[in-house]
């Protein structure tokens, strides 16, 4: 008995220390019991930012309680932040809104903690939206959280660190500059035509410029400004301040003036290379940029396309615009497509057989959300599409289609398109299901069609001079041009009751105003949502949409259609100028120099950027007048001028030289004989 319990006794030492020893291998969590918990989200403080500011999108203060990696889910709502201004990691998943012309960005799924996104820079004043962040750990739990974006009209006049230990104010000059009341600061204003590194060498080339013309209160480009968060106070100091960071790829002259500020510069010099490459140049002053209520007007001008190509592209009858901005351009002349990039390259697109036809008259382009370009080749009765070098047919010559014309791409990937010679409308639909839209003889004369919201069809008729809606198959809405003597001074009335001049294009935009084409007298209006018709351009300045006013009296007559592309950037081609002209709001300041440089990408192309250097010098002391420091002009050279300025005048004037120059020679005669002057010698004659 005595053995029995001493091997009791030992066998219990022994099982105890078993089960310690496999205590210490289970983790704590699960000794406790203790299950997976979801992580928290925390999307960050309220954001106040103006239009065309950057803002930081950080969900650095998630946590997850296991530590484990957490994917990102940001939400924005429509016609906020755009697709092309969110650089984002091959890894990401971006969701576009489904809105029509629309590719803002719905959703954004990733692990980066924070990255900068671009405010539009025609966001309205006092309008707030909600951005939320859900964020999920591998196991699927989620929270959420949201802050909200304000935007405001900025005005404010220091800047502070985040710790309030250094305030940056401005001084304003007088009206006579002097050498020290200044320092500028060079901003290359983005437009991704050109590379970062390319920027770089410009702001250097025109540093160096400056500096040979005796300016020293110039910021060196190369001196970079650190990562941290500045302030932005506004002036009244009864709000909260704006946050913002040193902005190293800028796409506004409202973040170059935010930039300068930070460096302490009075003034900016800020240079971009617009819409397929004419280089713009300004000179400002940031603070009053920022503070000052700007208005906004159209501003127009042509596309400057590569003029050793352009007898390529001819006759301009139809356009399109894809996601990257690009113009497709359908060409009459030699029945072609074309594609004209923002970096200005030029290429034939589309020529020659496809599908053992020549193109004959291809007079409707469209790209579909898919990425590939939808032609209608009007007199083969066929409808195409292609992506990259591979070709699809949709309708053959055999589908009943009858010269199909102008033709837009659904969502869903049907197609609709004016037929008939402008007298119906068909559609045809992903699976290749032809039906009619509107039969003929209801509507003649149509030349352009539209979608809004991937449903609602309209047409415009330049025979009936209206445009209509879609109801049936045999019945319209009429949305404009019932006007009979309304037509020059019809601004700013119901479009029911205006009258239209040969309109031949539509297109919405993505607020769902639509934009009418006239080419007779060469107008673009518009209709508001609320049925409002106006000009935008075309004939003088008038009123238009959300107080935009115009001040280019283009001439836009032989318009053939009109499309709208990101910004908002509307493309109107134009038949017998054989040019593509580009029309988009932008802010009325008053710079105090500017100057633009036409089609200088061709200049990069062949020369590399050095081929900028003597345009910058010819152009930079008249953008700088005022501030430029008077030129030291040695007494050689001076004489040598005012020698070759004599010289000129006389070359001009050979009479008056030959009458000075005899009278030079009288009285030096008479001077040779002891100074008296005698009478005249006789004329030879």
């Amino acid at each position: 008995m005595k053995y029995v319990k001493t091997v009791a006794l030992i066998a219990c030492i022994i099982l105890s220390n078993v089960c310690y020893a496999q205590d210490k291998n289970v983790p704590e969590d699960s000794k406790k019991g203790s299950k997976n918990k979801a992580p928290k989200a925390n999307a960050g403080d309220d954001i106040k930012a103006f239009p065309g500011g950057t803002i930081s999108i950080n969900g650095d203060g998630s946590v997850d309680p296991e530590g484990e990696r957490i994917k990102y889910v940001w939400s924005f709502p429509p016609s906020l932040i755009f697709e092309d201004s969110y650089k984002y990691h091959k890894s990401d998943r971006v969701k576009i809104h489904k809105n029509p012309n629309d590719n803002s960005i719905e959703s954004v799924e990733t692990y980066t903690r924070a990255f900068l996104l671009d405010v539009p820079e025609f966001c309205p004043v006092g309008s707030k939206y909600e951005i939320r962040l859900v964020v999920k750990d591998p196991e699927g739990l989620s929270s959420s959280d949201s802050f909200i974006l304000e935007i405001i009209m900025p005005g404010y006049d220091q800047i502070s660190d985040k710790e309030g230990d250094d305030v940056i104010k401005v001084e304003k000059e007088g009206e006579n500059v002097q050498q020290q009341d200044y320092r500028i600061s060079i901003q290359a204003v983005s437009s991704n035509s050109i590379v970062p590194m390319q920027e770089s060498a410009i702001n250097y080339m025109i540093y160096n410029i400056l500096k040979d013309f005796g300016m020293n209160n110039i910021i060196d480009p190369t001196d970079y400004m650190p990562d941290t968060l500045y302030e932005i106070k506004e002036m009244d100091n009864t709000k909260d301040a704006l946050q913002s960071r040193y902005n190293y790829t800028c796409f506004s002259d409202s973040c170059a003036s935010q930039n300068a500020i930070m460096q302490k510069a009075t003034h900016v010099l800020a240079w971009t290379f617009n819409d397929h490459s004419s280089l713009s140049i300004k000179f400002f002053d940031p603070e009053d940029y920022l503070i000052k209520n700007k208005e906004f007007f159209w501003r127009a001008f042509s596309l400057p396309i590569d003029p050793e190509r352009n007898e390529l592209m001819k006759l301009p009858s139809s356009i399109a615009v894809d996601k990257k901005g690009d113009i497709i351009i359908a060409s009459s002349n030699d029945h072609s497509i074309y594609k004209a990039g923002l970096d200005q390259s030029f290429e034939e697109y589309i020529a020659g057989i496809v599908y053992n036809k020549e193109l004959i008259n291809p007079s409707g382009i469209d790209v579909g959300t898919d990425g590939k370009v939808y032609v209608s080749d009007k007199d083969n009765n066929r409808i195409f599409a292609k992506e990259n070098n591979k070709y699809k047919n949709i309708i053959d010559s055999n589908s009943g289609f009858k010269r199909p014309s102008a033709l837009r791409v659904l969502k869903n990937g049907s197609i609709v398109a004016v037929c008939d010679n402008g007298q119906s409308v068909n559609r045809v639909s992903s699976n290749g299901r032809i039906s009619t839209l509107l039969e003929p003889g209801i509507v003649s004369g149509m030349t352009d069609i539209a979608v809004y919201q991937n449903s609602d069809i309209y047409i415009v008729s330049s025979y009936e001079n209206k445009v209509f809606k879609i109801l049936s198959t045999s019945k319209v809405e009429l949305i404009a041009g019932a006007g009979k003597n309304k037509g020059l001074k019809g601004n700013n009335i119901p479009a029911k009751e205006a009258r239209l001049f040969k309109p031949v294009s539509i297109d919405f935009d993505n607020r769902g105003n639509l934009y009418i084409a006239e080419k007779d007298k060469g107008y673009l209006r518009v209709i508001n949502s609320d049925g409002i018709l106006s000009r935008v351009a075309g004939g003088g300045s008038e009123m238009n949409l959300e107080g935009l006013t115009n001040t280019n009296e283009i001439d836009l007559k032989n318009v053939t259609k009109i499309r709208i592309g990101n910004g908002p950037k509307i493309y109107l081609s134009q038949m017998v100028e054989n040019s593509i002209i580009c029309i988009t709001p932008s802010e009325n300041y008053n710079y105090i120099g500017s100057d633009l440089f036409m089609t200088p990408m061709h200049i990069i192309n062949k020369n590399g950027i050095s081929g900028l250097e003597s345009h910058f010098k010819s152009v930079l002391p008249k953008v700088l007048k005022g501030y430029m420091p008077k030129q030291k002009i040695p007494i050689s050279k001076r004489l040598k001028s005012i020698n070759k300025n004599i010289s000129d005048y006389f070359s001009e004037r050979p009479l008056l030289f030959a009458v000075l120059l005899f009278g030079g020679l009288q009285v030096s005669s008479e001077l040779a004989n002891n100074g008296e002057l005698g009478t005249p010698p006789d004329w030879p004659f």
